[in-house]
């Protein structure tokens, strides 16, 4: 019996393998890119993340560098307007 023969005599079971067949891989294929985005979403996270990290520690440093500033025009701003005349 043939490949002809067969589609004779069974064309919808035929089509309905070729459907299942093609509707498989193409799952697969889609599984697969998807999971490779993933993995690229997952490493730009841990890039944004380390970013946000240097940008917090520098701003921590300007804020202390300001602290450090006022308490400094404070400490001035005591001695030349608390003094007795």
């Amino acid at each position: 019996m043939g490949v002809c023969e067969v589609w004779h005599r069974r064309p919808p079971v035929v089509m309905f393998a070729m459907v299942g067949l093609v509707t498989g891989s193409f799952t697969r294929v889609l599984r697969a890119e998807i999971g490779g985005v993933n993995a690229r979403i997952d490493g730009l996270r841990g890039e944004m993340s380390a970013g946000f990290e240097r940008v917090d520690e520098q701003f921590r440093r300007v804020d202390d560098r300001l602290d450090h500033l006022d308490r400094d025009v404070q400490a001035l701003a005591r001695q030349v307007f608390d003094r007795p005349e």
